[in-house]
């Protein structure tokens, strides 16, 4: 049977690329959720002076990290092939084939090095380039010095949030670390207990959910001494994980400075700044 191809093709669409055919988003923001806690690690690198060694240390010790490169490219596949002057290379992202200075060559000739280093901006640079897309309300971390939130607060016209009072989640594991450990030790302790963590002797909170596991710190972060600075900013109270006592406390008290002789009180990170950069570890 003879095909007529001018009469087959005629019959094609010109196009089957709808609003949704060039970016997925919902793939994207699942990706991103599953990967939250390794891209939060990456963002070390933001701003880094010695980006190849500080990028070389958290290969090292958290290799799962290797998963983020392809999503901060914007490539599918967990495998990307490079071919250059000299050799042929395919990289693959779900575990380490190479040696760690020839994925640090990766990051650098992609082009991704400089882009953590030199182009992506913090605090109220941030804020405002967010405002000039349309989005003027932003919650800040609770990490920052009140000189940093006095700053933001100077630089930017957006309306800002922080966390007035709370109890700091200091880590987030997907595992479920205490069903795993009642397993291992046939225990049997609740999903929410008290650790000390031995350096300092600090009472921590870890508690267990179906998304994973968080310890908190068993202080309350909290900035009401520094209230009278922070009249524009919008004030959120998380009374999560607190005890009744302490709730009652903070209630009675929302407003006042000198809130710390009636709970333990945590505002390291208002008065001492955090710089998060990796290298600062060794």
């Amino acid at each position: 049977m003879k095909i007529d191809f001018n009469e087959w093709l005629s019959k094609f669409k010109s196009s089957i690329s709808d609003y949704t055919y060039y970016v997925d988003f919902e793939k994207i923001y699942r990706n991103v959720d599953k990967l939250k806690v390794e891209l939060n690690i990456l963002n070390s690198l933001i701003g880094s002076k010695d980006i190849e060694n500080d990028f070389q240390t958290i290969l090292i010790k958290y290799p799962e990290t290797l998963e983020c490169i392809p999503l901060l490219l914007a490539v599918r596949s967990r495998e990307i092939f490079i071919k250059d002057e000299m050799n042929e290379y395919l990289f693959d992202f779900r575990k380490m084939v190479y040696s760690v200075p020839e994925y640090i060559d990766f990051m650098r000739k992609s082009g991704l090095f400089d882009l953590l280093q030199n182009h992506i901006i913090n605090n109220y640079d941030s804020i405002n380039y967010f405002k000039s897309l349309g989005y003027d309300k932003v919650l800040i971390n609770n990490d920052l010095t009140i000189s940093e939130i006095k700053d933001i607060i100077k630089n930017t016209s957006s309306h800002i949030f922080m966390y007035y009072i709370s109890k700091n989640n200091l880590m987030y594991s997907k595992r479920h670390l205490i069903s795993s450990f009642n397993e291992y030790k046939k225990d049997n302790l609740e999903m929410i207990g008290t650790i000390n963590e031995k350096v300092s002797n600090h009472e921590l909170i870890i508690k267990e959910e179906n998304c994973g596991t968080c310890i908190f710190n068993s202080r309350i972060f909290s900035a009401n001494k520094y209230i009278d600075e922070l009249d524009t900013i919008g004030k959120i109270v998380n009374l999560s994980n607190m005890s009744i006592d302490e709730t009652n406390i903070i209630l009675d008290n929302l407003y006042n400075k000198e809130i710390s002789k009636l709970i333990k009180v945590d505002d390291y990170f208002l008065d001492n700044k955090i710089a998060y950069k990796v290298g600062d570890l060794k």
